[in-house]
């Protein structure tokens, strides 16, 4: 039998509550994002947040016409890059131990609200999402955060060949040649 102080995942018994209409027990619940809950004794164990963790959850209010806002929904489908293992691009985020280690009200206190045209990125493609390590970024600024990519330094900034090239007033081609080693007479 449930008594108060028990844990059931997010949710902590703070009280009893009234009985459900078939006569079943209740609970007043506690979640860890600091909402409550009503849940039947029943239920505790199989209940193990007040909602705040389904990605229809409106319990954040940042739902509007049945919509997410981009905030929620960049840090939801980062959960599900490297939690769910039947997401298409799992394996180069859960698959490479990368987790989300914070929650989404951490993340709008850390980053804020997304500006126009930008996206969640990770500083260090390496690291988890987690405060410190969340930005809004443009495209251009994720694709020379790949780890894939490959930079150069110009003028103590960190550039890409495209970027460097045109800087540079040369092609894009024959540059990449150059720095690779390759024989070639810069004109």
């Amino acid at each position: 039998m449930p008594s108060i102080g028990d844990r059931f995942g997010r949710l902590v018994i703070v009280a009893p509550a009234s009985k459900a209409s078939n006569g079943a027990s209740r609970w007043v619940c506690a979640c860890d994002c600091g909402r409550q809950t009503v849940t039947r004794a029943g239920r505790l164990g199989v209940t193990t947040d007040c909602g705040c963790l389904n990605p229809r959850s409106r319990t954040h209010g940042e739902y509007v016409d049945r919509k997410a806002s981009k905030e929620f929904e960049a840090w939801n489908q980062a959960r599900w890059r490297c939690e769910n293992p039947k997401h298409h691009a799992y394996r180069y985020y859960g698959g490479r131990g990368i987790e989300v280690r914070c929650t989404f009200a951490e993340l709008l206190a850390d980053i804020g609200r997304c500006p126009p045209g930008l996206s969640l990125d990770r500083i260090d493609t390496r690291g988890h999402y987690e405060v410190g390590n969340l930005r809004w970024a443009t495209w251009k600024e994720q694709g020379l955060n790949r780890r894939v990519a490959r930079h150069w330094t110009l003028n103590d900034q960190r550039i890409s060949l495209r970027d460097m090239a045109s800087h540079l007033a040369i092609n894009r081609e024959v540059l990449g040649k150059k720095l690779r080693g390759a024989d070639v007479t810069l004109v």
